[in-house]
């Protein structure tokens, strides 16, 4: 048992980690690199090496190559990443080293070792934690610092050009330990976004799946109580306060499409008293087979619910006058036809007993509708067992 609620808790884990990683990666991702276009695009103008003539064309090619691979590339590959698990997981990859690329190669442009736009390493770090674990963002933060130190050194030692960008302060890489401390501190501020990223990320996925249970919960809450309210417990009919509220419904409805329908009470005789004699198992049974008898007669736009005991009550949508005597005929014989037995093996034979009414014809509200059609079964059960009888106009009240 316990076995298996684990299993459920890490199957739950990985798909809820699953729908995040499917719902957060494009926003993520896009917002990572429309900070890096932006950046890129500042660099551009406010660089002052950017501002010598012989200097623009490499800013130009860094600058049209993040547009084209953010703008164009990227989001076509992010959108058909997310069709698929495993490539998001590729692309994920993928696109953190691009990212760390671009990134350096930016440094490298903006003065390398002088440059102040190292802080975008930290950036794309935070960034990447929350698509990925934590143990691979702290190796992101790691191949992060190691670009970083592999382009000071291709500086140092004439490899790549190294553009000064603040030539008062001098030959900066002519100090190890000015270059030792730079890289150190980068290291510092990655490790720490790493493990900032890493904490938020579990922070989301923990309260994630807390969130996830209580909604689950507060929908299972919710749609019990809305079964109790709409839906009689036994039967599976609507309850007698959701059916009041469907007659003004329908009765609107049919105002406005000039349409008629009929209300129909149906009542099984001496219910109570079978109840008393034989039990309430017994009594359920009659209540829950009626149900289905019932159903088979109804249309997809009909109506009918449970008012107490046994009796029910029943809505016909687009009625004809004429069809509404022979339609209830064809529902008593179908419930009077069940098959009861007690325990004693006593066959049991039921009676129901219906009256019903009209609108418009009959009554102008729901309230009145309801209610004539209540009258018309008392007057039906005062009649001959098994009586049907239609409202005729002996109630005042309109």
């Amino acid at each position: 048992m316990k076995k298996t609620e684990k299993e459920e808790r890490v199957k739950e884990s990985e798909a809820l980690r699953d729908y995040l990683e499917r719902k957060e990666f494009g926003q993520v991702e896009q917002l990572r690199g429309s900070v890096l276009i932006f950046t890129f695009l500042f660099a551009f103008l406010t660089t002052p090496a950017a501002l010598i003539k012989e200097s623009v064309i490499p800013y130009l090619i860094l600058l049209l190559a993040s547009i084209i691979h953010y703008g164009v590339i990227y989001k076509r590959l992010s959108i058909l990443a997310q069709q698929n698990k495993k490539l998001i997981i590729s692309f994920k990859y993928f696109q953190s080293i691009i990212n760390l690329i671009l990134i350096t190669v930016l440094v490298h442009l903006t003065g390398g070792i002088e440059s102040y736009f190292t802080f975008l390493y930290a950036f794309d770090i935070i960034m990447s934690g929350f698509l990925l674990s934590w143990r691979e963002t702290f190796w992101t933060a790691s191949l992060g610092w190691i670009f970083y130190l592999l382009m000071l050194y291709l500086e140092k030692l004439d490899i790549i050009t190294h553009i000064n960008i603040w030539p008062s302060m001098g030959n900066l890489y002519a100090n190890n330990y000015y270059i030792f401390s730079c890289t150190l501190k980068l290291i510092i501020i990655l490790y720490v976004s790493s493990f900032i990223a890493g904490y938020i990320n579990n922070y989301v996925i923990k309260n994630a799946r807390a969130m996830n249970k209580m909604v689950q919960f507060i929908s299972n809450v919710t749609n019990a109580f809305s079964n109790m309210v709409i839906n009689d417990y036994l039967t599976n009919l609507y309850s007698f306060n959701y059916f009041k509220l469907r007659v003004v419904e329908e009765i609107s409805k049919a105002r406005s499409f000039e349409t008629q329908i009929a209300l129909i009470y149906l009542s099984v005789k001496d219910f109570e008293i079978m109840a008393d004699k034989y039990g309430m198992a017994f009594a359920n049974s009659i209540l829950k087979e009626a149900a289905k008898k019932l159903n088979v007669f109804l249309s997809r736009y009909d109506l009918a619910g449970r008012v107490s005991g046994a009796e029910f009550i029943v809505l016909i949508i687009n009625a004809k006058e004429s069809e509404i005597e022979q339609k209830i005929t064809k529902i008593k014989k179908k419930i009077e036809e069940i098959e009861l037995r007690t325990e004693a093996d006593e066959e049991i034979k039921l009676i129901v007993t219906s009256g019903w009414v009209m609108y418009p014809g009959d009554a102008k509200s729901a309230e009145i509708f309801i209610e004539k059609a209540r009258q018309a079964l008392n007057i039906a059960e005062n009649m001959e067992a098994g009586s049907v009888y239609r409202y005729k106009g002996e109630f005042d009240q309109n």
